[in-house]
């Protein structure tokens, strides 16, 4: 008894639309990022991808000081650009295992 009176209006409804149809007045508004937890999901992920490059990043940069042979010398074995890159690398470790761990939790929350 409660959906009669939608039942009701339901042809008059239909006949707007068909009619919006063959006229071309036909639209509809709709907003891809209206929900929140779709806008969640997205800031997510552009989290996880700019971590992932800045550990990436952190990483190969550390390995290009290590190898370099250039820079004072820190004590007789070591180059001041060698420290800084093993100072990079462990920034790069920590970043990489923040991503993963980002991975790992979304996992389990959805």
């Amino acid at each position: 008894m409660q959906i009669l009176p939608m039942i009701d209006r339901l042809p008059r409804r239909l006949n707007k639309i068909t009619e919006d149809l063959e006229q071309g007045r036909f639209s509809m508004n709709m907003r891809v990022l209206e929900n929140t937890s779709d806008r969640r999901f997205l800031t997510s992920l552009f989290q996880q991808l700019i971590v992932a490059v800045l550990a990436g990043a952190a990483v190969l940069g550390s390995i290009m000081l290590i190898t370099s042979e250039d820079g004072p010398l820190l004590t007789e074995g070591i180059h001041l650009y060698a420290f800084f890159g093993f100072v990079l690398l462990f920034g790069g470790f920590v970043l990489s295992m923040r991503s993963l761990m980002l991975v790992f939790k979304r996992g389990v929350d959805g």
